[in-house]
């Protein structure tokens, strides 16, 4: 055994390297950073380091040479690491070598399957070249590291469905059910240019399991609704309702409210406003279990917050409704009306104004349709006010057994009236 002293010798210029060691590497890692050079005269091969130095040679054109040996010495330093790769991909891109930049690229981001820059760059570079699916592939890798970039990305997205063959491609992207996909599809439907497009997409996603979920099937219609696509709007509405809920032939769907009111397409769309509020309850005098109820606080109220979308064929048509008023007070009243959706100006018809207190009774309206701009209509309950001075209501009023027949057309002297 060796005397403690010879071995406090011995081991001592072990310890002073070691010490040096965890000191260099110390400086290095504080440096590496923001002064790489700094960092790099304490370690020669810091893998941050000499990955900093070379992003910073990058800037300048006349440093590529360094950049790119900077690069190799920190793909010997960490092998595992794809950032040296894609600054040699950023070298070789520079150099005018887009095949060389594109095989570095794709390497950086197989060792660094988070690498940002690597992913962005691979996005771009495979949509412009017009190859959707493997621009899309990457533009998933982004969103799944980086949520927060939809806001950025979302648009190129969308780009990307206007492309030559683009639609198949991104909604065989969205049918993996990626974890960004009810963010992008509520904003593809609202901001392409394109409805074929963007039906191209929805429709493939309506055929896949699961097909679309309320939210998106929403979206989808009310952009149909929106680009006047009245037919495939309601087939689309349709295709969500349960079997027993569908629409089975009749004009105004679920007249007498016994179904809940779904907020889009061609069902009952129940607005909020302050100073009213609108229900589905049951009542005495009510047909079914539910008919519609509607109370007023006694304020000034621009009430035209129930409504459904119709698609009457062009002729001529009666409405009928049952109403009920609870001390209704108002100086013109609520009626119901019709409209042409195109054009929101060509009025169809009023109803007579209700006010004051009634037991059930029924409304009737006749009205025509006109076979040009008015695919679809509107029904709608509203204050009849002309001014602001006469929205001033309170009381109650139900409504129930809403329904609209078509009526034989009268001929006279051969013309259709």
């Amino acid at each position: 055994m060796l005397p403690s002293t010879l071995r406090r010798w011995w081991l001592a210029p072990l310890l002073a390297l070691a010490a040096w060691r965890i000191l260099t590497l110390g400086l290095a890692d504080h440096y590496a950073d923001d002064q790489p050079e700094r960092a790099l005269r304490w370690r020669p091969d810091h893998p941050q380091a000499l990955i900093r130095a070379a992003e910073q040679a990058l800037d300048n054109p006349a440093d590529l040479d360094r950049a790119s040996a900077l690069a190799r010495r920190a793909a010997s330093a960490n092998p595992l690491d794809g950032r040296p790769y894609r600054i040699l991909g950023a070298v070789a891109e520079q150099r005018g070598d887009t095949d060389r930049a594109t095989q570095l690229y794709t390497l950086a981001a197989r060792h660094s399957p988070r690498d940002l820059p690597s992913l962005a760059w691979l996005m771009r570079h495979h949509l412009l070249e017009g190859r959707i699916d493997e621009g899309l592939t990457y533009l998933d890798a982004q969103l799944r590291v980086r949520p927060d970039l939809a806001g950025t990305l979302f648009p190129t997205l969308i780009a990307a469905l206007d492309a030559a063959g683009g639609q198949l491609p991104l909604a065989r992207t969205l049918a993996s059910k990626p974890p960004w996909r009810a963010g992008f599809l509520p904003r593809l439907a609202r901001d392409a240019r394109s409805i074929d497009a963007v039906s191209a997409v929805f429709e493939q996603l309506a055929a896949t399991p699961g097909g679309l979920t309320d939210t998106e099937r929403s979206a989808y219609v009310e952009r149909l609704v929106r680009d006047h696509r009245w037919q495939q709007a309601r087939r689309v509405w349709a295709a969500g309702l349960p079997a027993e809920r569908r629409p089975n032939g009749e004009l105004v769907f679920d007249g007498g409210f016994e179904q809940p009111a779904g907020g889009y397409g061609f069902g009952w769309r129940l607005d909020r406003i302050a100073g009213a509020s609108v229900e589905l309850l049951a009542g005495p005098g009510v047909s079914g279990s539910r008919a519609l109820y509607v109370e007023f606080q006694n304020s000034r109220v621009s009430f035209a917050h129930v409504r459904q979308l119709l698609t009457l064929t062009p002729g001529h048509y009666r409405l009928a409704a049952r109403y009920r008023l609870d001390s209704l007070r108002n100086e013109r009243g609520l009626t119901w009306t019709l409209q042409c959706a195109e054009t929101p100006s060509a009025r169809l018809g009023a109803s007579q104004r209700l006010a004051g207190s009634s037991p059930w009774s029924t409304l009737e309206l006749d009205f025509d349709v006109p076979a040009e701009n008015c695919g679809a209509q509107w029904l709608r309950l509203e204050l009849a006010a002309r001014i602001p001075a006469e929205t001033q209501i309170g009381g109650r009023a139900w409504f129930d057994d809403i329904a609209i027949t078509p009526l034989p057309t009268l001929e006279v002297g051969g013309v259709a009236h």
